[in-house]
C-alpha cells in the first residue's frame, strides 16, 4: 500500500469488486461458473478492515455455497459495508468516493468474452483512472498470452498485480508493480512443472518481482 500511494499513508476509501461462482453446470453459464476471484476478494476485505482501512465490497451476484456465504458473515459482522449491485459503479463515483479499487472479479480460470454486465463495469474501473489493484491475474486478460492486454486499452490496467502461488503467462510483460504472494506449493510440484519460481526470502509470505 505505501508503495501504491507512495510513503506512509493513514486512512484511505476502497472498493473490492468481487464475483463468485453460481451454482448449476449449465453449459451456457460457462462464464459464470469459471474464473472468479470472489473468495480471494472477501478474504482481501477482511484483512484490509483489520488494518485499518474504509473498505467497501461491491458484491451483486450472490451464491449458496456456504464457504462464500461464511467469508461474506465475516465480512459483514466487521462492518465492511457490501453493496448490492454494480449500477452505482460509474468512473464519477469512483474517483469521488474511492482512492484504490481490489479487482477480484476473474480469475485464471476465466475464458471467452467478456459478457453484460461485466464489460461495463470494466469499462468503468478503467475509466476512473483510480489506483487498481488485480489479484491473480487482471480481470478479462487472456492468460494463456504473453500479450495480456497488449493491444486492447479497454482492458483493466492495473496499478499493482499480487500474483498467487506463481506468475501467469499474462503477466509476462507487465510493467507495473507486481509482488507474488501465496507459498502454497510444495516444492516437489515445483519441480515437477519446471517452474522456476523466485525464492521468497525466509519469514516472509509475498515478494516483490
Amino acid at each position: 500500500m505505501q508503495e501504491l500511494f507512495g510513503g506512509e499513508i493513514k486512512i484511505i476509501n476502497i472498493i473490492i469488486i468481487i464475483k463468485v461462482p453460481l451454482l448449476g453446470n449449465n453449459e451456457n453459464n460457462v462464464n459464470k461458473l469459471k474464473g472468479n476471484n470472489g473468495g480471494d476478494g472477501l478474504v482481501c476485505a477482511r484483512h484490509l478492515k483489520l488494518f485499518g482501512y474504509n473498505v467497501t465490497i461491491c458484491y451483486p451476484k450472490r451464491t449458496d455455497k456456504e464457504i462464500y456465504k461464511r467469508l461474506l458473515n465475516q465480512c459483514v459482522e466487521m462492518d465492511i459495508e457490501v453493496i448490492k449491485n454494480y449500477e452505482g459503479i460509474s468512473a464519477e463515483d469512483i474517483r469521488k468516493n474511492y482512492a484504490l479499487v481490489v479487482d477480484a472479479l476473474f480469475g485464471f480460470g476465466f475464458r471467452g468474452p467478456l459478457r453484460a454486465p461485466f464489460d461495463s463495469i470494466i469499462k468503468e474501473l478503467t475509466d476512473s483512472k483510480v489506483k487498481l489493484c488485480s489479484i491473480d491475474v487482471p480481470s478479462g486478460w487472456n492468460i494463456d498470452s504473453e500479450e495480456g492486454s497488449v493491444g486492447n486499452e479497454s482492458l483493466i490496467q492495473p496499478t499493482m498485480l499480487i500474483s498467487l502461488t506463481a506468475p501467469k503467462l499474462c503477466s509476462k510483460n507487465f510493467k507495473n508493480c507486481h509482488y507474488l504472494a501465496g507459498r502454497f506449493l510444495p516444492p516437489k510440484l515445483e519441480k515437477d512443472f519446471n517452474l522456476n519460481l523466485p525464492c521468497t526470502p525466509p519469514g516472509k509470505l509475498f515478494m516483490k518481482i
